[in-house]
């Protein structure tokens, strides 16, 4: 019943807006399913572990040692508790503490995703359980762009920009580029033929629905990853022939995949999109109103922009700007309270209703000040170490590990992802996978 339940949880994480409603609460599915899987340990928890058992574990620096994920976690946790409750600023207590919870959550989620995983056969069977609730993304992203086309209900929070069973298209890019970076290592590994398709498939409609959430992070995330990827495998594996038929193929799914966006799937002028990562710049079309003189901003595809009517002008894009905005207010907030933070409620009772840091680091280090932010960061640099003891005995799964971490941080630089759900099954996911590889070499050895 418990290996269900962790089954169902891994499944349905990254489905963000399926939620059950109880008045003005909403409670999602996933976060229904962590609360029967705690149900469900308690008592095996207390008849495996005796309190005395318990008692002499937290008194025990080998359990700290041990346990070193969950601690360092649960000191960012306390850290920010604290900064919550003291430095708030003008919101109320109450969703002070929800938030909380909802933290304290995701960091269970970490931990049984952590514990649960702890051979291949799991390990893998994780990993095509994401691969399945990927591809129900990527239907229903594929029948919103469809239906936003034709004038249908596409349900799309910025129409145009496909978002599926996430919030918004950011986060939709966000799960897209971790999925990429977990899929490509499979696939060049890969052996058997069924296995090969269904990969190289899903490679596919990642990169389709990236191009059509037009998350520039996302498309960031998955060139950085690319190139790494091919310059290991040139550099340290040196398997040439197999390294250019992989070549070939991912190059031809991402034209294949970028061909397939133009066909009236997107109204967005993706060349300018991608352009502006480098040049933090927008194309801006305005029409001279012939009433008033001033100029109104237009859609491109609703004119004529050859007409002398219309002014084409590049502008610093407006969401770089926010995000700059963001960087500042956060680096203000962190001189102010650097000790303590201010919480998770605190950024946005200072700034202003909906506004967040756009950066996961920046978002610790406001949340629970410069103590928060040195334990997370502690927490990814023995995660990443340990990605490094494990790459020559396992380059596969250290490569899906660094591939993920990278995913995550990349499109974590601009948006805050640490209060989503699968940002934490992804961070227990990559924690396991050197405890699987040396529990598996371990065993090789008896």
């Amino acid at each position: 019943m418990l290996n269900i339940l962790i089954s169902l949880l891994i499944f349905t994480l990254p489905f963000e807006i399926v939620k059950i409603s109880f008045g003005t609460l909403d409670i999602r599915i996933h976060q229904i399913l962590l609360a029967l899987i705690v149900i469900t340990l308690i008592p095996r928890l207390f008849k495996k572990e005796p309190i005395s058992t318990f008692w002499n574990n937290i008194t025990s620096i080998d359990w700290y040692y041990n346990s070193i994920h969950l601690v360092l976690l649960s000191g960012m946790w306390l850290m920010i508790v604290i900064g919550g409750v003291f430095n708030r600023g003008e919101g109320d207590l109450k969703t002070v503490m929800i938030r909380n919870l909802v933290l304290l959550g995701y960091i269970f989620v970490f931990y049984i995703i952590f514990r649960y995983i702890n051979t291949k056969k799991r390990l893998y069977k994780a990993l095509n359980l994401l691969f399945l609730s990927t591809g129900i993304l990527i239907l229903i992203g594929l029948y919103e762009a469809i239906a936003f086309q034709l004038g249908w209900n596409s349900w799309q929070v910025f129409p145009g920009r496909v978002d599926s069973l996430l919030p918004e298209p950011n986060w939709f890019g966000m799960w897209l580029a971790t999925i990429y970076a977990i899929s490509l290592p499979l696939a060049f590994y890969a052996k058997k033929s069924k296995e090969q398709f269904a990969l190289w498939f899903l490679i596919l409609g990642t990169i389709l629905m990236s191009i059509l959430s037009v998350t520039r992070a996302s498309w960031l995330a998955i060139i950085v990853i690319t190139a790494l990827y091919i310059l290991y495998q040139a550099i340290f594996v040196r398997q040439y022939i197999q390294l250019a038929k992989f070549i070939i193929i991912l190059f031809a799914i991402l034209f294949g995949a970028a061909g397939m966006s133009q066909l009236g799937l997107t109204d967005f002028n993706l060349k300018d999109r991608i352009s502006s990562i480098i040049t933090q710049e927008t194309t801006y079309y305005y029409e001279i109103d012939e009433k008033t003189g001033k100029e109104v901003a237009v859609n491109p595809k609703d004119v004529d922009i050859k007409s002398d009517k219309v002014k084409v002008r590049k502008e610093s894009d407006i969401n770089v700007l926010s995000r700059r905005d963001s960087y500042i207010n956060a680096g203000v907030v962190i001189t102010q309270y650097i000790f303590t933070g201010v919480g998770l409620t605190g950024y946005e009772n200072r700034v202003g209703e909906g506004y967040n840091t756009n950066n996961i680091l920046l978002a610790v280090a406001v949340s629970g000040g410069i103590i928060a932010i040195s334990l997370f960061l502690s927490f990814l640099y023995i995660i990443t170490k340990q990605g490094f003891l494990i790459l020559k005995t396992d380059s596969k799964l250290a490569t899906i590990l660094f591939g993920s971490l990278l995913a995550t941080f990349i499109t974590g630089m601009f948006n805050d992802n640490f209060l989503m759900g699968f940002t934490w099954l992804i961070f227990g996911l990559i924690a396991a996978i050197p405890e699987v590889v040396w529990r598996e070499e371990s065993s090789s050895k008896k």
